[in-house]
């Protein structure tokens, strides 16, 4: 189902929105607010990930915060804080950046979901790094590997890892930076890796290794940055890792 900016300003998303501030929607309006919630906010994250469009994403993120909370559901009003947060910290916003992040914390921490303080946890990180403070940026993604470590998610491990061989190697730490990229290297191999995990760990590993001194092995990275990226925007696409501010 394709979402537009007509479909977030739908007159049936504001009558529902208005009954259900009221109190006064059915069973059957709550599903298709919800269903609709769930198009809207999908849109806004395909608009960062797919074209890197972060202000374009914004007013549907809003836009979902805002039905979720009327629904009274809080992991999704959380998730989304958590999204808007990192948004902003694109933008540069680093104050409502944060405020979303940590507000997204509190509601989490509500409801005991340790596993959405985690999440957020690491796009603290990511602000953190966008604002150039990198112990901060460290210190909010070795927190949430802890949690991630405990409970074997690989998928996530990987995304922390990478995450830390960057900071590292901006740091020009590149011992600590080579241990955290073979941490991800070992899990890099799981066919149920996402393509955007897997991009941004070519795009790093490349980034240590050139950076390093090593241009030999950053070549072997970069090849298989291209072609996953070639692969991926073989119909048009725009994909490129989160760590590659250069590609188009």
């Amino acid at each position: 189902m394709l979402c537009t900016n007509a479909e977030s300003n739908d007159s049936t998303i504001e009558l529902l929105l208005n009954k259900a501030k009221a109190a006064t929607i059915t069973p059957d309006e709550v599903k298709e607010l919800r269903a609709k919630s769930y198009v809207i906010q999908n849109y806004g994250q395909n608009l960062d990930e797919g074209t890197h469009d972060y202000k374009g994403s914004l007013p549907f993120i809003s836009k979902a915060i805002d039905i979720f909370t009327s629904l009274h559901d809080t992991l999704n009003v959380a998730n989304n804080l958590k999204f808007r947060g990192y948004l902003f910290g694109r933008l540069g916003d680093f104050a409502k950046a944060k405020n979303d992040i940590h507000a997204a914390i509190d509601l989490f921490q509500s409801k005991n979901a340790a596993w959405g303080v985690a999440v957020s946890q690491f796009d603290l990180s990511r602000v953190y790094e966008f604002e150039n403070k990198p112990d901060s940026a460290i210190y909010y993604c070795n927190t949430p590997l802890a949690y991630w470590n405990s409970v074997k998610n690989n998928l996530r491990i990987l995304g922390l890892q990478t995450m830390l061989t960057n900071l590292f190697t901006k740091l020009k730490e590149f011992d600590k930076a080579r241990m955290h990229q073979q941490e991800a290297e070992k899990l890099a191999t799981d066919p149920e890796v996402h393509w955007l995990n897997l991009l941004d760990f070519y795009y790093v590993s490349e980034q240590l290794f050139k950076r390093s001194g090593q241009p030999a092995i950053a070549a072997r990275y970069r090849d298989l940055y291209d072609s996953k990226r070639a692969e991926l925007n073989k119909n048009g696409g725009a994909a490129r890792s989160y760590y590659d501010n250069d590609s188009k």
